[in-house]
């Protein structure tokens, strides 16, 4: 191509010389006449070779650019095969329903050979459809109408197998002109396990919203920028009388007290601080009434915002069962103090008395034999005083139990009450070690108070008492007396005795039962921890 513009304008040159510039040398052709009829077709012959490679040049570059797009064309459309080819979703083209093209995703998609493919028809791959249904094929073709005027269609669609397994797709449908034709694109994803996992999904939705109604704790959830409650469980909407209010927009001040509102702030830097907050608090129900409340508050991040999910629960039993606590603490230690006063009172006040006369009338007599004998009683009179108070002090805290165990505590107690009733006693204590103070304390308590009630209520005449120790201590206590109602001893006054006994166990983390019946005798199991 080079070559041919170079002789083109080189002719060209040699033309517009021949015409232009050298006019002299044609008048002296001219004026010798032989050669002017030479001279003319020379020129003329010329300027038509001239003519004919100029328009030569022109028609060769128009045919080579041609040739690029061309060359560009077949490039790109190579291009465009590699990436069909290679897509991971169902690419090919509809001729009508005739398909033309279709890349290996297509076959492995839809369960179909080469061979097979160019011999189907676009409504051999889709399922057949009820007859309340069968406007479902005229929808489909309603969106085969649109993308043939122009309109490119995205839709979800269900499509068969060659093997009829059904799968889910989501369809892209697109015009395009090839080689003078139009043609349909079709590209094809199986969305199947989307679908599964969006199924998954929202069965798990359910279930969460399912154990999200069914805890019987208030739970709200607290956007603390705008100070708003935007949902809220089962319980909460009926506490707070919320039953038919969807969706939940209400203030946290319809829920809270104003001193807890303005707290926001800082309980929500201290949410995100430390992870979560626990507090007693109050609350405010639909008839107004105030409700204490035990919260735990945690930090909940959804779509870029920070909001705090609070868990409420109703601790209006604990409060009482908490204060019911403190007056038996308080009624025992007072009991206590009366009795400590009562044995002082009368075991120990009048033998000092009678201390003091004997001294008072050692010092009025004269007879040494008189005094002498007035001294020893005296000194009797005392070592009773002793004993007096050495019983009232082992009954505060036994001194064996500090210094000898449970085992020797119990025994020893046993022996005592052996020498006052006629009762029977089986104990089996399976302690090899002694226990930390708290829990020796604690059993020997509720055991002296279980074996006074059999002796003082039930009039039992044999008792049981177990004790092992085994990833923990557990204590079995039962006897034969006339046994009692629970529920209502413990409602009652006279059962403080069991209201402490409960405390000393539950106060320590351990759990007790007491199980008894009108004649049918009493069974209290009860178990500590321990801190190996």
């Amino acid at each position: 191509m080079k070559r041919v513009k170079t002789v083109a304008v080189i002719y060209f040159i040699i033309g517009f010389i021949w015409l232009f510039v050298t006019s002299e040398v044609q008048a002296f052709f001219i004026t010798n006449g032989a050669w002017f009829g030479v001279v003319s077709r020379l020129r003329d012959g010329l300027f038509v070779l001239v003519s004919a490679l100029f328009i030569y040049y022109v028609v060769s570059a128009e045919i080579n650019k041609n040739k690029r797009s061309l060359r560009r064309l077949y490039e790109s459309e190579k291009k465009y095969r590699v990436l069909v080819s290679g897509s991971k979703d169902a690419v090919f083209f509809l001729d009508g329903e005739q398909l033309i093209y279709s890349n290996p995703k297509t076959l492995e998609l839809f369960g179909c050979g080469k061979e097979q493919i160019g011999k189907l028809a676009f409504s051999d791959f889709l399922p057949p459809q009820p007859k309340d249904l069968k406007d479902s094929r005229e929808k489909y073709h309603q969106y085969f109408q649109m993308a043939m005027k122009g309109k490119s269609q995205f839709f979800e669609w269900q499509f068969k197998r060659l093997d009829d397994v059904l799968f889910d797709a989501e369809v892209s449908l697109m015009r395009v002109n090839l080689h003078e034709r139009t043609l349909l694109q079709v590209m094809v994803r199986d969305i199947t396990q989307k679908k599964r996992v969006e199924q998954a999904l929202r069965i798990t939705e359910i279930k969460l919203h399912e154990i999200f109604d069914a805890i019987d704790d208030t739970i709200l959830i607290i956007d603390p920028e705008q100070e708003k409650v935007i949902e809220a469980n089962r319980a909460a909407r009926e506490r707070y009388g919320l039953v038919d209010a969807k969706p939940l927009d209400r203030a946290v001040s319809d829920f809270f007290p104003a001193s807890l509102v303005a707290r926001l702030p800082d309980l929500k830097a201290e949410i995100e601080a430390r992870g979560f907050v626990a507090l007693e608090a109050q609350t405010i129900d639909q008839k107004g009434q105030v409700i204490p409340v035990e919260v735990l508050a945690r930090a909940l991040h959804y779509n870029g915002r920070g909001f705090i999910i609070s868990v409420g629960r109703d601790i209006t039993e604990r409060l009482q069962w908490r204060k019911k606590m403190f007056n038996a603490v308080m009624e025992a230690e007072e009991k206590e103090r009366m009795r400590v006063a009562r044995e002082l009172h009368d075991g120990v006040s009048p033998i000092i008395s009678a201390v003091k006369l004997y001294v008072q009338s050692m010092m009025d007599s004269d007879d040494e034999n008189l005094r002498a004998a007035i001294l020893q009683k005296a000194g009797e009179t005392i070592d009773e005083a002793i004993v007096s108070l050495s019983e009232i002090s082992n009954n505060l805290s036994p001194h064996v139990l500090q210094n000898f165990g449970l085992v020797v505590a119990l025994e020893s107690f046993i022996d005592r009450v052996k020498e006052m009733h006629a009762i029977k006693y089986r104990l089996d204590l399976k302690i090899e070690k002694r226990l930390p103070p708290i829990v020796e304390i604690a059993l020997y308590r509720v055991i002296v108070e279980l074996m006074n009630n059999s002796l003082k209520y039930a009039r039992a005449t044999e008792v049981v008492i177990k004790v092992n120790r085994i990833n923990g201590v557990y204590l079995t206590y039962k006897d034969n007396g006339m046994g009692f109602d629970v529920d209502k001893a413990m409602a009652e006054s006279k059962g403080m005795g069991l209201f402490n006994m409960t405390n000393r166990i539950q106060s320590l983390g351990g759990e007790i039962t007491i199980d008894s019946a009108r004649q049918k005798g009493c069974t209290v199991k009860a178990f500590l921890p321990l801190e190996e």
